[in-house]
């Protein structure tokens, strides 16, 4: 099957329907708003709490994939269920053979999934990621900087 068919939504569990009841609002100390995952689980007879904590809809989609398990996306070849479109259509190009996600190198290989084209960057190209720490980002942007991140060992900006 092409992999241009879209994909049917499976009916969402009543669990998922109400995820809310397993968050909260809470407030940053930038003052921003948040929401927080109230999901415990059980850990040598101690309840512990998930506590993940970003915006609403990536709040949502952690509650409903991670605990609760909903798995919407359904691959018409074979039936196997993903919590996510992205993960379907990944899993559709081992199917259909496709390789979409193309070296930016411009070294002719192709894949069928980014996170192995990006595996390629690093060991076939030494490409060196730029870490993404949004909690420790400079108040100003420097213009200056690489998009690359320094080898300087990491330390936090207010010590």
């Amino acid at each position: 099957m092409p992999s241009s068919v879209p994909s049917k939504p499976r009916a969402s569990p009543p669990a998922a329907e109400n995820w809310e009841i397993y968050a909260r609002q809470v407030k940053r100390s930038d003052g921003s708003l948040a929401y927080q995952c109230l999901w415990t689980a059980k850990d040598n007879d101690a309840s512990v709490p998930c506590l993940y904590t970003s915006k609403k809809q990536l709040v949502k989609r952690h509650v409903e994939t991670t605990h609760l398990k909903v798995k919407r996306f359904i691959c018409e070849i074979c039936n196997k269920a993903f919590p996510q479109k992205t993960s379907l259509d990944i899993h559709k190009h081992g199917h259909t053979g496709d390789t979409p996600h193309a070296c930016i190198y411009n070294c002719g290989k192709a894949f069928k999934d980014p996170a192995r084209r990006h595996r390629h960057h690093i060991e076939a190209h030494g490409y060196v990621p730029k870490q993404f720490k949004r909690k420790y980002k400079a108040s100003i942007p420097n213009p200056e900087q690489s998009e690359y991140e320094s080898l300087e060992p990491w330390r936090p900006l207010d010590s």
